[in-house]
């Protein structure tokens, strides 16, 4: 490190020695530094971060817990089945003669 110089920073926003290379001058550089949030973070915004994540996980476990149990295509086969039996029904009004009932 003997190519280094050490330069004296804020102490309370960053370490508080930063060592810069020699060939860096500060006229033609900018170097920016950031480091965190400044103040701490309240209640409430712990909770906005909690909530969001929660709603995050609930729906990609969601998605997850529905395909792995299949029940997107339980669903869709059940549509299926209704489809098929309101042709049946339709069918068998028109051999015995009633009357259509429209839902």
């Amino acid at each position: 490190m003997k190519n280094t110089v050490k330069t004296r920073v804020d102490a309370q926003l960053f370490t508080p020695y930063l060592q810069i290379p020699k060939h860096i001058t500060m006229k033609n550089t900018f170097i920016i530094l950031q480091v965190g949030y400044s103040q701490p973070m309240t209640l409430g915004e712990y909770l906005l971060i909690a909530t969001l994540i929660a709603i995050v996980l609930f729906f990609i476990t969601r998605e997850l817990f529905l395909w792995y149990w299949k029940v997107n295509e339980m669903v869709s086969n059940q549509q299926k089945q209704i489809k098929l039996s309101e042709e049946q029904n339709k069918l068998l009004r028109q051999l015995t003669g009633s009357p259509d009932i429209d839902d």
